[in-house]
């Protein structure tokens, strides 16, 4: 599920002519990947405060230094990375059970705070796909393959 979706990313990113890789553009990015899977709402807690303060950070002067285990499986590419005036984002996606396509959002991360703001102020504690457009300022994106399919 979550890891086919990671799937996807991934291989829109390394072709590098998808509409994720054309909306980010080149140069260093965080990206936090975030799923729901019923279709209906993504809840706020998901995005984690830690998540968030890291994007932020490397999107910022400060930058966000990160040195990778070393108890991961199969060889990794570096020991650590240092991203510094980078980009931050959020790629919100809403998936129905039984159907191929995953409808995904690209949400800079200095967005967030807007989207929990406006549901919050509805008494809600999760996303819904329709709020993306009543907040405004993010880009719908395809990153589904033909015959790739979530589980």
């Amino acid at each position: 599920m979550e890891s086919d979706f990671q799937q996807l990313v991934a291989s829109d990113l390394g072709r590098q002519r998808g509409q994720l890789w054309s909306l980010i553009g080149e140069g260093g990015f965080g990206l936090e990947l975030k799923l729901s899977l019923t279709g209906r709402a993504l809840p706020v807690a998901s995005v984690q405060e830690h998540q968030i303060e890291a994007l932020r950070r490397c999107a910022g002067d400060e930058g966000l230094y990160f040195k990778l285990t070393d108890a991961s499986v199969g060889q990794k590419p570096f020991d650590c990375f240092y991203l510094r005036r980078a980009k931050g984002y959020l790629l919100l996606g809403w998936h129905d059970a039984g159907k191929r396509e995953v409808r995904c959002y690209l949400v800079n991360v200095k967005k967030w705070a807007e989207i929990v703001c406006f549901v919050s102020l509805r008494g809600r504690k999760s996303v819904k796909e329709s709020d993306i457009g009543s907040v405004g300022g993010m880009a719908r994106v395809d990153i589904n393959e033909k015959g790739s399919r979530i589980a």
